[in-house]
């Protein structure tokens, strides 16, 4: 989670996810825990009082980072994404993980945050596969 502060700050958002979603070790077969677990674990590391310093992002986001590269890592379907939202003047942000469709270690209304970007980006039917940004029509 500390190299990940630095790595949100250093480079583009896109290439970050990319590194992440690749295994370090692509040969060495990794033991795979349930998603639960790994939830778990993340979440409560991410809320660790060091993480709560200036130098790191956001909760949402050093959770979603560190849950999207647990789960990649260990072979999980995991899709990162992040939204915005209007609250008066005010345009509100957030990230989370999702599995097969569903939400992860999310107890407030993340459904009212429309999708900007989410990695890996929605490969329409019949179209190439990019790495990119992708806007989602929402």
């Amino acid at each position: 989670m500390c190299v990940l502060a630095v790595r949100v700050r250093a480079g583009s958002l896109p290439a970050l996810l990319e590194d992440l979603a690749r295994s370090p070790h692509p040969r060495r077969q990794r033991a795979a825990l349930d998603v639960d677990t790994v939830v778990s674990v993340v979440t409560a590391v991410s809320r660790f009082p060091l993480f709560r310093t200036g130098l790191f992002p956001l909760e949402c986001v050093r959770r979603s980072l560190s849950l999207y590269r647990a789960l990649t890592g260990m072979g999980h379907p995991a899709i990162i994404h992040f939204g915005v939202r209007r609250h008066g003047a005010t345009l509100l942000g957030h990230s989370w993980v999702t599995v097969h469709g569903q939400y992860l270690d999310e107890a407030g209304p993340t459904h009212t945050f429309t999708p900007i970007y989410s990695y890996p980006p929605p490969v329409a039917a019949g179209s190439p596969s990019s790495s990119g940004m992708e806007l989602l029509n929402a």
